[in-house]
């Protein structure tokens, strides 16, 4: 997994700085270094506590290995004086082998929130923490465009007992604050899938290997787009796991099928899954086939599967799947104060009966996409059962209390009809979800989707936000306006018609763009923090929105939205008027090109003296004369224009020669010397006399005339 050209690489790593820091050391790791072992000299000497900085530049790939600090002292390795990218052809951008208590953060930055930036991997994984590492935090690390996963953090086994379950965990693991995008596989693959066994060859016969367990996991405050299988799974996490606070879209772009979810609860794995927003993915929210005894709440799950083969009914996609794929029996899943909206098929499918005392509770659940499929198809299910499906319901033992199932969000009370960003899910006065929510002690929890108290009233209310009894309606006030226009013109500005308002204190403004207007694609504009914008000159349709949060809130989880205003950028038309061409005095050519339905045409010239509405005319001009075109869109009024120049050729001068009279018997030179670039045609009256030089010799017997017709070859002019 790393590379073999050690002599070249030590002498590499001979560059280095060391310095005191504290009571620890730190090292400068230079930038056109690639490679560290703690195994090979200088690094042999890092300690415990010890810091490596790693200085800011461009990377082929950057490979660790062997470093060993403690609990109360892991080993920091940070980016330092800027950022280090990564852009590469290897098989990996970032690699960590065998390490032990290490801290590995992108944080040397200020102004950046990214040190540590794998932009490309082309053959491989964006970074892989492995082979036996354990007790390490990774942070702050961006990775996009990748062969397969954007961050791996697990050991696979291999026919050597040391890799295996038997001898050893894989002890604290905490990935946080990273950004993953565009990758071919999951986003972050933690932990190996393969819990009831990995199936290898170990000398020549085929064996099966059991990975190692995870024992402290914490996966939080990530952000994930666009992967090609399932945003973050986690597998053979049987202990202290928590996956928290991330944020995921559009995950699955692949459309595998058995890799589509937003977050995977994997074989082997117990866990905590709580405040995540989940939107925009072709595959489930949250997929459990872990060990029972996870909890999943406060998790907002939008859209998900919608655009999965859409009205594809066999190919179901749901806002949560539980099974019993890996369950320890007579356990339970715990299942509250979820919001799920627009699922492609059933809100929550819950598959499991070896499970006992499971519960469903204070979810809120919107327009399941079975919902008439099942009331009307020809099926044993009813609409409701599109809500929760339980498929075996005689042999399940689940209890659903105090959840809101509705075709439509219209009554719930949300800050938003819109419903997609996580703050339109704040609960409005008078809402039916306030102090509403089930009372089991099983499904209660001190804390809302971000933070809030709860239960702030009698008692818990359904669904992810508990109302703190402001009484106040939150808005993101209103934007004006959408505008249609033509390529290459700018916009006018956006205004406020309607400032944010219920929000404590002067709100905070951000913008954000789409190219698609299709909620939860919009990405920040940078530096657009006021209550206008003025977008600029835009070059395809783009939609905006203005988001508006509580001054001096952590993030914008909560933020509340404006509606959505669209530039429309129409089309130029291609007003083409053809080449520029050359013609012989006395000749006419056609300009422009085939009429476009729809465009209108409009010519002129220069000089003066040619119109037409023609798409392609014939000019047959007395002077080098250049058209000029108009063409517009009658639709939208778009015009373009475009010009080509007709110019007459110069005529050769077709020299044959003054008249003349000879005797009989004798000869005579006609023409003139020949002009390089022209052909020479002659023939005579009385016929009978042809040639091809500019001045040949004629012998005739009677009078004769002869006529010279000369053509500049370049341009085809002739004379005669």
């Amino acid at each position: 997994m790393y590379p073999t050209k050690l002599l070249l690489l030590v002498s590499l790593l001979a560059i280095f700085t060391q310095f005191a820091h504290s009571q620890n050391k730190g090292y400068v790791i230079p930038s056109n270094v690639f490679y560290i072992d703690a195994n090979v000299a200088p690094y042999n000497k890092v300690l415990p506590g010890d810091t490596l900085y790693f200085q800011a530049g461009n990377k082929d790939y950057l490979g660790i290995a062997n470093f060993t600090g403690t609990a109360a002292k892991p080993i920091i390795m940070i980016n330092q004086g800027g950022d280090i990218i990564i852009d590469t052809n290897h098989y990996y951008g970032i690699a960590i082998k065998n390490c032990r208590f290490i801290h590995f953060t992108g944080t040397g930055n200020p102004g950046s929130m990214y040190g540590f930036k794998v932009n490309r991997v082309a053959a491989g994984a964006g970074m892989e923490i492995g082979y036996l590492s354990s007790d390490y935090e990774i942070d702050h690390v961006s990775v996009q465009h990748t062969y397969v996963a954007g961050i791996y953090a697990k050991t696979d086994p291999d026919c050597t007992p040391k890799t295996q379950r038997t001898a050893f965990t894989q002890y604290n693991t905490i990935i946080h604050d990273n950004y993953v995008a565009y990758t071919a596989d999951e986003g972050m693959y933690i932990g190996s899938s393969k819990y009831l066994g990995e199936p290898i060859v170990c000398n020549g016969k085929d064996s099966v290997v059991m990975p190692s367990l995870l024992d402290g996991v914490k996966v939080y405050n990530n952000i994930v787009t666009h992967t090609g299988w399932d945003g973050i799974q986690v597998g053979c996490a049987y202990r202290n796991c928590a996956i928290y606070n991330n944020t995921i879209t559009f995950d699955s772009d692949a459309g595998v099928d058995t890799q589509m979810s937003g977050i995977m609860i994997n074989y082997g794995t117990k866990a905590d899954c709580y405040n995540n927003y989940i939107s925009d993915g072709k595959g489930d929210g949250i997929d459990c086939l872990g060990l029972g005894g996870t909890r999943i709440f406060n998790n907002i799950i939008v859209n998900p599967g919608l655009t999965y083969n859409p009205g594809n009914t066999s190919l179901p996609k749901h806002g949560m799947y539980i099974s019993d794929a890996s369950v320890q029996k007579d356990s339970a899943f715990y299942i509250f104060n979820n919001n799920i909206i627009n699922p492609k098929s059933e809100g929550i499918r819950f598959s499991s009966v070896l499970t006992k005392g499971n519960l469903i509770s204070s979810n809120v659940i919107i327009n399941p996409g079975a919902f008439d499929f099942y009331q009307n198809g020809n099926t044993s299910f009813k609409g409701i059962d599109s809500y929760v499906m339980i498929q075996k319901p005689t042999t399940t033992d689940v209890t659903q209390k105090n959840n809101y199932y509705q075709r439509t969000g219209t009554a719930a009370g949300f800050a938003s009809a819109n419903m997609h960003l996580s703050g339109d899910f704040a609960l409005m006065t008078g809402s039916p979800l306030i102090d509403t929510g089930d009372t089991n002690p099983k499904a209660i929890t001190t804390f809302d989707f971000i933070r809030q108290l709860r239960p702030s009233g009698i008692k818990s209310d359904i669904g992810t936000y508990e109302y703190q009894g402001t009484g106040v309606t939150q808005s993101g006030g209103t934007i004006a306006s959408s505008q249609s226009l033509c390529l290459g013109s700018a916009p006018s500005a956006f205004t406020s018609a309607a400032p944010a308002s219920g929000l404590t204190g002067t709100p905070e403004y951000k913008w954000q763009m789409s190219a698609t207007g299709v909620a939860g694609s919009f990405t920040d504009i940078a530096g657009s923090n006021a209550l206008t914008y003025a977008p600029g000159t835009v070059n395809t349709t783009t939609s905006f929105i203005r988001l508006a949060r509580t001054a001096g809130s952590a993030d914008w989880n909560a933020a509340v939205s404006s509606n959505i205003v669209t530039i429309t950028v129409n089309p130029l038309p291609a007003a083409s008027a053809g080449t520029d061409r050359t013609i012989s005095p006395g000749s006419s050519t056609q300009i422009g090109a085939t009429a476009v339905t729809g465009s209108t045409y409009s010519w002129t010239s220069s000089p003066a003296g040619f119109t037409s509405t023609s798409a392609n005319p014939t000019v047959s001009p007395l002077v080098t004369t250049t058209y000029s075109l108009k063409e517009t869109i009658t639709a939208t009024g778009c015009t373009n224009t475009h010009n080509v120049t007709v110019t007459l050729s110069s005529v050769p001068a077709a020299v044959a020669g003054a008249n003349r009279s000879i005797c009989q018997g004798t000869s005579t030179q006609i023409g003139t010397t020949a002009v390089t670039g022209n052909t020479y045609n002659w023939t005579s009256s009385p016929a009978g006399f042809t040639s091809t030089a500019a001045n040949p010799i004629v012998s005739p017997t009677v009078t004769t005339t002869y006529t010279l017709t000369e053509t500049i070859t370049a341009t085809g002019s002739s004379n005669s």
